[in-house]
């Protein structure tokens, strides 16, 4: 990048002007490449799942059928599936890999607020009902690991009134914002930290008018080791659609296309997350009455490897436990959560997580529905 060859040259001073005039950029590059030693990361994919189906609210034929499948969502995602018991298991995780870094989606955000969501002056809900990010990030804290957050962007941001009894009396407005988020382990240096949102989104008709589902996107370029034995390397995560192949082919081909990754130069690019997309399955997804085509449900991930990305994680399937989470064994049935390179990035290995029956909660919950990817890489 010439922002970071202009850095460089400043570090060395005006004899690398002089250099650079005598032998070319050629012959000053080369050798600081070849002499410079390998360095291992260990990265970790990890969908944390906001811990309900959406589906009912989103698909409700009138406002208080959405309202009562709201309250039913909100008392599953806040009580029922509890992130607060998950959120121990998912820091033990972390704690046995000790990844340098992070991608984590469905970071979930509950508010509340006054039930006005659906009047002409909506004051949108502030009061904080359970924040996935800080929650384990307090059990990351309590087991001595220093993890920092790198980035994290907004996503979807629903509010609609909350009935908790289905009795067509809602009690509250409730606020779900869904985020993506890096978590980096305190040693690597963090810069330019970027975010955004695909303008490829599907649309969802509800009785209280459409809705567009809003997936995104985080990146950061980190830093490990220091001076002569540092790497850099930029580390990008994201959680595409779920519910349509056509949408989700467009936001993979907007992410290969943007700059940080398209013109990422010499810098070696680490991509993970929740694809969506199963390289082996090329059957066709489409939604009833959609006017978009039918589309491969591989079409996602076929195109991030088109850009020249390999596949770093594992060959066994990643998704999916029970809505629930209390199906008593593993039910992955798809592959769908990835760590994949560009550059100069090997791999050494990489593991499964979240599929261990014996690491549930004591009530018999996995730590979310998709299993984890850690992933061993070397990066030349």
């Amino acid at each position: 990048m010439q922002s970071h060859f202009r850095s460089a040259r400043r570090r060395i001073g005006g004899f690398a002007v002089a250099l650079v005039a005598a032998v070319g950029i050629g012959a000053l590059v080369a050798p600081a490449a070849a002499s410079a030693k390998p360095k291992n990361v260990k990265v970790m994919t990890r969908n944390i799942y906001l811990g309900a189906d959406l589906t009912p609210a989103l698909l409700a034929e009138s406002p208080q059928e959405m309202f009562a499948a709201a309250g039913a969502i909100y008392d599953t995602s806040v009580f029922g599936t509890n992130f607060r018991g998950r959120a121990e298991l998912l820091a033990d995780e972390i704690a046995r890999a000790k990844p340098d870094a992070i991608g984590l989606q469905e970071v979930a955000l509950w508010r509340r607020g006054p039930l006005d969501s659906v009047t002409a002056d909506p004051t949108p809900a502030r009061e904080v009902v359970i924040d996935f990010l800080e929650v384990l990030q307090t059990q990351l804290a309590k087991r001595g690991l220093n993890y920092k957050v790198g980035k994290v962007q907004n996503e979807a941001d629903l509010e609609v009134p909350i009935d908790r009894d289905a009795d067509g009396t809602p009690e509250f407005d409730g606020r779900l914002t869904m985020r993506d988020a890096i978590l980096v382990k305190g040693n690597l240096k963090v810069s330019k930290r970027r975010g955004g949102n695909y303008a490829s989104l599907l649309p969802v008709p509800t009785p209280l008018g459409s809705i567009s589902v809003t997936r995104g996107w985080t990146a950061v370029d980190l830093t490990k080791g220091k001076k002569r034995n540092a790497k850099k390397f930029r580390f990008v995560n994201t959680h595409l659609e779920a519910f349509s192949a056509f949408f989700r082919a467009n936001q993979a081909q907007a992410l290969r296309s943007l700059g940080l990754i398209s013109n990422s130069g010499r810098l070696p690019v680490i991509l993970v997350g929740d694809l969506n997309s199963d390289p082996v399955d090329d059957s066709e997804q489409t939604l009833p009455n959609a006017p978009f085509p039918p589309t491969a449900q591989n079409a996602a991930y076929l195109t991030i490897e088109a850009a020249g990305f390999v596949d770093r994680g594992v060959t066994v399937n990643t998704c999916c436990h029970a809505d629930d989470l209390l199906n008593p064994e593993p039910e992955f049935g798809s592959r769908i959560d990835h760590v994949l390179s560009k550059g100069r990035v090997t791999k050494l290995g990489a593991s499964l997580t979240g599929a261990d029956p014996e690491l549930r909660t004591n009530t018999g919950l996995w730590p979310a529905d998709h299993g984890g990817v850690v992933s061993r890489l070397r990066i030349r």
